[in-house]
């Protein structure tokens, strides 16, 4: 009997979980010492600690500082919905893990500057703060003592109004931030970050970026501010970028119009999208500066849901500067045929008549 590749993958799989389950399910504590936290394996999150439904802090502490584990790092620690208020200094004792979450704890409303310390620190590389009601402000001064140079961490849906920066250099290469409540992003609150790559902000209801929060990010690759309240209109600075910036998203934010030099600073390489706005001008003084900044690196403009741009004589600028067109991605009329479609001759011509 002959059999296929994916079948042969499968009984490989099952050997290994036949052979490596009982080993790794030794790694666990008994049950008993670590209840109502359970441990597991798992064959794609591998070695597994999950804390639901604790009571007090103090609970939690016993627990993480029990002598009876095997062994001390998990591939994932878990602290799930718990009625705990505040999360205290070096609460995991001797534990680490590559990825840690607190999630879904809705009396939560602090942790300690100290919770992550060694050895904790020095292994975490995934971390995610989520769908804490209670939690008011992201302070990334918590991440100072994390030694890993890629950590990921997630904050999304908790109630973070607002940002309080590392009081030095850290080393986070991916920040989300989306889906809390944060206003305003002002020039101090993002300092310390040189090494972020990643930085998502969507869904914050965000009506201002002050000018300089962003340009000092000198490593940032990829900005996503979309579904927020930055419109109606994109001012001159509203969106000032350092020049390692690839990727910028502007999505639903009820942007109408775009000002002369409101979006600066990124790569010839980027792709910026506006898609899903309101806008309903395309004027040269405001788009070609732009434009031609993205025609040098072979970067584009993505326009698509902005169903009200004009294809009059106000846009004959992009047929007549050379390369500009090419930067522009899913550009429809009033009447939903694209600008690809326009008898670009015939409008020039047209326009230069009614000029006469």
């Amino acid at each position: 009997m002959m059999w296929s590749t994916m079948e042969k993958s499968l009984c490989l799989m099952v050997l290994w979980l036949a052979v490596m389950l009982p080993s790794a399910l030794s790694q666990c504590p008994p049950s008993a010492n670590i209840e109502p936290c359970s441990c597991s394996v798992n064959g794609f999150v591998g070695l597994q600690l999950t804390c639901f439904g604790i009571v007090t802090e103090e609970e939690l502490r016993s627990i993480f500082h029990n002598t009876s584990f095997p062994v001390t790092s998990f591939d994932e620690i878990n602290i799930i919905n718990c009625a705990t208020e505040s999360l205290g200094a070096d609460l995991f004792g001797q534990l680490d893990a590559d990825r840690l979450y607190i999630e879904n704890n809705p009396n939560l409303k602090s942790v300690d500057l100290e919770l992550l310390a060694s050895p904790m620190s020095d292994r975490v590389r995934v971390i995610g703060i989520s769908k804490n009601p209670q939690m008011e402000v992201a302070d990334l001064r918590l991440f100072e003592n994390v030694k890993r140079t890629d950590l990921m961490v997630t904050m999304i849906e908790n109630n973070f109004k607002t940002i309080t920066p590392p009081s030095k250099p850290i080393n986070i290469y991916s920040l989300n931030l989306g889906r809390n409540a944060i206003a305003s992003v002002t020039a101090d609150m993002l300092k310390n970050l040189q090494g972020v790559e990643y930085l998502y902000l969507y869904e914050n209801g965000l009506t201002t970026i002050n000018s300089g929060a962003l340009t000092t990010l000198d490593s940032l690759k990829d900005l996503q501010l979309h579904m927020n309240s930055l419109g109606p209109v994109l001012s001159p600075g509203a969106v000032a970028l350092p020049a390692s910036l690839t990727s910028l998203t502007l999505d639903s934010n009820g942007i109408s119009e775009v000002m002369p030099e409101a979006i600066t600073g990124f790569s010839s390489s980027a792709y910026l999208s506006l898609r899903s706005n309101s806008l309903q001008s395309f004027p040269e003084e405001a788009f070609r500066p732009l434009l031609e900044r993205l025609a040098e690196g072979g970067g584009r403009l993505d326009l698509s849901g902005n169903f009200g741009l004009p294809c009059d004589c106000s846009i004959v600028w992009l047929f007549l500067t050379p390369g500009v067109l090419d930067a522009v991605d899913q550009y429809y009329c009033e009447n939903y045929v694209p600008i690809t479609a326009i008898d670009s001759e015939a409008l020039i011509q047209s326009c230069s008549l009614e000029g006469h």
